[in-house]
């Protein structure tokens, strides 16, 4: 409120000969927000750019301050405290635009692997929700990881996500590229980053597409504050698209009551649990289960492993009765497509620190379970599990 009025109130010279295009303010809550944006939408009708008396600047200062107090004290609640692993806390401010109509637009483009990318462009969509703009989609062109048939990966699971078919496309006819910068790495909240410290307050042009690699300097460092929007519309969204085209019959997952999906990945081992550990974290999973309504529970196992076979002996876990109850694939034996289709559609999902893991947890309404190094922050927002749940078994699960 209070820049509002300075730039209505300034010569244009002020400003290198342009007014202000759009006046925000940092405001402690979204409520607040919304009277600031109904006072500058009054205020922006009696504005005029001439140029003001030294006194005339003077009074509209007090009114500024007079009128920022009474926003304060109208029901203000303190600053959100949000804590990043071992860092120092940080504080969010939210950045309301007073045009609530803009034509802001946003997307992500990368050539990382394929989950890197799929979770990078759901962060866009996310953030693209929850700040009133615009996804535009970039389809998949190019990805690390693929060492035969890329060309034809990246179309069919263009077309099994079915983001085309959700969210407009690119046109490089009517739109033009425009790099998103700064852009913080995930967890680095405290870093410098286009949505945080007010680089998008000139976010308007109708043509450009501000595009980085992700959003997750937004994404992750706010979705404990936007989680009700995410269950209640973002998800939902994603869901949509995903579902608009078709997918596999799992006739694997026929022969049990309760399917649970594992993603065991070894590279980037820094951020994979130890194979012992997981293996003692399968095993109280197993020893959770419920004996007395003699539902049949089948675990399916993915991995990367250059062995599969010998996955089971690195993860110690002998027990003949588990064993009988497990399937294990290997990159060799099942397709891309019909593994993230499997994730998503478990019931339980045992997640491995990955990109791949993520963005199909992302789509499940399945039991999410992250053993284990967490790699983003905030995951409990979304309904993930660290530990496992005493009450795994008994918690409804929609198949």
């Amino acid at each position: 409120f209070l820049s509002t009025l300075f730039c209505r109130t300034r010569t244009s010279q002020i400003f290198n000969g342009s007014r202000c295009k759009h006046s925000y303010v940092h405001l402690r809550t979204r409520q607040h927000a919304r009277a600031g944006i109904n006072e500058g939408v009054q205020m922006k009708k009696k504005s005029v750019s001439v140029t003001m008396s030294w006194n005339g600047r003077v009074i509209q200062c007090i009114l500024a301050l007079v009128a920022l107090t009474f926003v304060y004290w109208n029901g203000s609640q303190p600053l959100r405290e949000v804590s990043v692993g071992s860092e120092a806390a940080f504080k969010i401010y939210y950045h309301e635009i007073i045009r609530k109509d803009s034509r802001c637009m946003i997307s992500s483009r990368g050539k990382d692997g394929i989950g890197h990318q799929t979770e990078a462009k759901f962060s866009c969509i996310a953030t693209a929700w929850f700040l009133n703009m615009t996804y535009v989609h970039f389809p998949f062109v190019d990805a690390q990881h693929l060492e035969t048939k890329k060309e034809k990966t990246l179309k069919d699971l263009e077309a099994f996500l079915g983001l085309s078919n959700a969210y407009p496309s690119f046109d490089n006819k009517t739109m033009t590229i425009a790099n998103r910068e700064p852009l913080a790495w995930v967890n680095k909240c405290n870093k410098k980053s286009w949505f945080k410290d007010s680089f998008h307050m000139n976010c308007s042009n109708e043509t450009l597409v501000y595009t980085a690699d992700n959003c997750w300097d937004f994404f992750w460092c706010n979705i404990d504050v936007y989680s009700d929007e995410w269950r209640s519309k973002v998800k939902p969204s994603l869901q949509h698209a995903y579902y608009s085209s078709p997918k596999p019959y799992l006739d694997e997952f026929e022969a049990a009551d309760v399917n649970v999906a594992v993603h065991v990945r070894s590279t980037d081992s820094a951020f994979q649990i130890p194979r012992d550990e997981l293996g003692l974290y399968l095993l109280k999973l197993w020893e959770l289960r419920p004996g007395p309504d003699n539902r049949t529970i089948h675990f399916h196992i993915h991995t990367d492993d250059a062995s599969p076979e010998r996955l089971m002996d690195k993860m110690n876990i002998y027990d003949k009765n588990f064993l009988a109850s497990t399937s294990v694939y290997g990159a060799s034996n099942i397709s891309l497509l019909r593994v993230i289709h499997q994730f998503v559609s478990a019931d339980v999902f045992v997640l491995s620190a990955s990109s791949l893991s993520h963005f199909a947890a992302m789509l499940s309404d399945g039991i999410m379970l992250y053993p284990g190094r967490k790699i983003r922050r905030a995951i409990e927002s979304l309904g993930w599990f660290g530990d496992i749940p005493n009450d795994v078994w008994s918690r409804r699960v929609k198949r």
